[in-house]
């Protein structure tokens, strides 16, 4: 269907606009309107930081930094009484001023100590601690109807107003060993502790251990010597991470709504978002596995992993039934598991190495499967039943936002080489069609070098492999 603007738009369309002016094709508003529509913005920001460092002794070092991001920017626009397109209550005047300030503050403190406690054992321990404040204040003003030669949204008959404020605060903290055994074997642990302010009161704080060890197995004495391999390492870890909620997810909000009792309007609250105290962060756990080679005196580099990761407490939106009367369809909560799993790698090889030519290669990819474990259960301990959407659901068994649809099949029945719906059979059941997202992912890029080393030119090709559906 076409627009206003556009010559054979229906019945009764004339080809002129609001004051008779023709509109040549141009949807809603002619130019002179539209240029009659101020917008404008106004964007300062600061950023600054500062960083020291402190050497006691010779075997302890102490670094500290501080950053702040200031941002303040304003959005007026402005459409005055009778230039406004010709639509709505445009035409009577409209003004809206928005002003946001943001502010985001980082500081670290980091203190590392080493010690050769003997021939072949270096030891390094870190200790570190980190604050994040970050606030994000915003206040809308708008209004309609302007009278003649007003500019400001305080002017108007029809005026609005609202704010908004976020707040989130991070305090981390977190101890740091590392080992290394006659420069071939090296082995890490740490743990971090998180304290956030988007976690529900009754959760304060969470803890993400760690582990790593690495081993150059090819430097070891019962290594066979091959000539064409000149580095191999063998690697793993194991670990904890989190993903925080949102900064206001664990409050309670209210909205205002006028009611009138007594013949008398009146401004009253209404529960929005209903809260949860108990809120925490989704908590996933790692694994990975892998190694690394250099051959061909390191002209060729092999790198592959794989890795599996299960997620707990993941933060679902919990539907809740229309009988219990909330006032919100779903309350953010802490549910259920998934495991994720797949292998990543990457090769870079150096085909040519000249001192007036250069070209690499580098192929990387990866494959990743995932799974929904459970969505846990309700408060009464019943098992929380699938998320169902119109294409997408969340079923224990099958991957997360996984694809289902009811099947189909149809007969060309007349031979007449037109289907029709009668024609058309739809099964009455769903079933699983595929993933939601690419799980394999392929990457080449090639780098040159030309004009003895000067010039270096870079290209990528990219690629996903979405499933197929049947």
């Amino acid at each position: 269907t076409m627009g206003p603007g556009w010559k054979g738009a229906g019945p009764g369309y004339t080809g002129r606009g609001s004051i008779g002016q023709e509109l040549k094709g141009y949807a809603f508003a002619t130019p002179a309107e539209i240029f009659q529509y101020q917008v404008g913005y106004d964007v300062q920001r600061f950023i600054g930081g500062s960083n020291a460092d402190w050497r006691p002794f010779a075997w302890m070092n102490n670094h500290a930094d501080v950053g702040v991001d200031l941002t303040s920017r304003i959005d007026k626009s402005l459409c005055r009484f009778q230039t406004c397109p010709d639509f709505g209550t445009q035409r009577l005047g409209f003004a809206n001023d928005a002003r946001a300030t943001l502010r985001n503050i980082t500081g670290n403190i980091t203190s590392t100590s080493t010690w050769n406690a003997r021939s072949w054992l270096s030891l390094k321990t870190s200790i570190g601690f980190q604050y994040v404040n970050y606030t994000d204040l915003r206040n809308t003003a708008s209004g309609s109807q302007l009278p003649p030669g007003a500019r400001v949204p305080g002017a108007a008959t029809i005026q609005s107003a609202s704010s908004s404020t976020t707040l989130t605060r991070t305090l981390g903290l977190f101890i740091e060993e590392a080992a290394s055994l006659n420069d071939r074997l090296f082995l890490t642990v740490a743990v971090r502790s998180d304290q956030n302010s988007a976690f529900g009161s009754d959760f304060q704080r969470v803890y993400y251990p760690k582990g790593s060890v690495s081993w150059l197995i090819s430097d070891e004495g019962f290594f066979p010597r091959l000539s064409w391999l000149n580095e191999f390492r063998l690697r793993g870890a194991i670990g904890a991470s989190g993903v925080q909620p949102g900064p206001n997810d664990a409050l309670t909000t209210f909205t205002t709504v006028q009611t009138n009792i007594g013949n008398v309007d009146v401004t009253g609250l209404r529960s929005a978002q209903l809260g949860n105290p108990k809120l925490k962060p989704e908590r996933a756990t790692e694994w990975e596995a892998g190694f690394e080679a250099r051959l061909f005196g390191s002209r060729l580099t092999v790198d592959l992993t794989h890795y599996n990761k299960k997620s707990k407490d993941a933060l679902i939106n919990q539907i809740l039934a229309p009988s219990s009367g909330a006032s919100a369809g779903s309350i953010l909560t802490n549910l259920g598991s998934v495991r994720n799993w797949g292998w990543e790698g990457q090769i870079n090889a150096n085909l040519a190495d000249r001192p007036g030519f250069g070209w690499d290669i580098t192929v990387s990819g990866s494959h990743n499967s995932n799974k929904l474990i459970t969505l846990g259960n309700d408060p009464s301990g019943r098992p929380i039943p699938p998320i169902i959407g119109n294409t997408i659901r969340q079923i224990p068994g099958y991957p997360l936002n996984g694809y289902w649809q009811r099947p189909f099949t149809y007969q060309d029945a007349n031979n007449d080489g037109i289907i029709v719906p009668a024609e058309v059979t739809v099964d009455t059941g769903f079933v699983f069609l595929g993933y939601s997202q690419p799980r394999l992912e392929l990457a080449i890029t090639n780098s040159v070098d030309f004009l003895q080393r000067r010039l270096r030119l870079n290209v990528l090709v990219a690629t996903l492999r979405m499933p197929k559906f049947p």
